[in-house]
This record gives C-alpha cells, structure tokens and sequence, in this order.
C-alpha cells in the first residue's frame, strides 16, 4: 500500500483518527482521576486493598507441582474451609474495587450511602478477612505435616491475610475519626 493510499484513507475516514484521540483522552483522564485518588490515605489504602487481595487470591489459589507447572486449584473438592477462605476473599476484593471506582469517579462512599453504611461496611469485611485469615491460619497449623510443597503457599497467604483485613479496620477508623 503506497503513503498516498494511507493518507488518503486517514482524511476520508475522520471517524477512525479521532476515536483513537479520544480514546487516548479518555485514558488520560483516568489516570488523573487515579492520581488524585491515590493522594489521599484512604484512596492509598483502598487500593493497596485491591492489590493485596488480587495477589492473595492468586497465592493461595495457584499451586505448583516439583516440575514447575502452575494449575488453578478448585477447593471445592478438596477443602470446605479453603474453599470459604477464596469466596469471602474474591468478594470481598470485588467490592472494594467497586468501592475504589465508585470513589475515584467523584462519588465519595460517605455521600452515597452514609457514614454508617460505610463503618459497617469495613468492619464486617474487617471480620470477614480476619476470619479468612484465621481459617487459613488453622488449616496451614493442622494440615501441613507432610505436604511441604503446599506450606510456603499458605503460609504466604496467611500472613497477607492478616493486614489486608487490618487495612480494612484502619479505613473504619479513619471513617469514623472524619468529621462530617
């Protein structure tokens, strides 16, 4: 195709330049957005949540065998109480990347749904997480005698369980502390 073909079809073809210009504005203008949320503590915190629980979710979902192939691992098969761990975990990290959007946009959490919602909300997912955590706690104490290969894996997810669940009381605190 000749420069003057693709010249000529850039000009009778406005339409496709100019989405991608907007597309690139709109993708500068989400990470503004982003910027400015994350100066802010609890919009630090909030998505440090995030990051935390996604890599969470894969330490202890993922496994690896001695030949180094990595598998998703389904617990409802092999324990209930890991397969409680992973769904309380993946909600709560969905909603509170919901909440972070939510907050990022402009729509603070306070103002959408009141300061006591927004209390309850971080102290329930605060017992939510610490109930994960202990859960995985109690399974890497009383099941990890032989099984070596697994126990760096929960013991890698049980302590990152443990502050993201204090990050979420830090958020309550920080809530109620706000005046307003």
């Amino acid at each position: 195709m000749s420069q003057k073909s693709i010249q000529s079809g850039i000009t009778e073809s406005p339409n496709l330049s100019m989405y991608g210009v907007h597309r690139v504005l709109r993708l500068s203008s989400l990470f503004k957005m982003l910027v400015e949320y994350l100066k802010s503590l609890q919009g630090l915190i909030t998505v440090l949540q995030v990051l935390l629980g996604v890599v969470c979710q894969f330490v202890i979902q993922f496994m690896w065998n001695s030949g180094g192939d990595v598998f998703l691992v389904f617990f409802i098969m092999v324990n209930p109480f890991m397969t409680i761990v992973f769904f309380l975990l993946f909600a709560c990290t969905m909603v509170t990347l919901a909440a972070a959007i939510m907050e990022s946009k402009g729509s603070p959490l306070r103002e959408t749904f009141g300061k006591p919602r927004v209390v309850m909300f971080r102290a329930v997912f605060f017992l939510l997480l610490l109930i994960c955590a202990a859960i995985q706690t109690y399974y890497l104490v009383h099941t990890y005698g032989s099984a070596a290969q697994h126990y760096a894996r929960s013991v890698i997810g049980a302590v990152l369980l443990y502050p993201l669940s204090l990050s979420h009381a830090v958020l309550c605190v920080l809530e109620i502390l706000r005046r307003g």
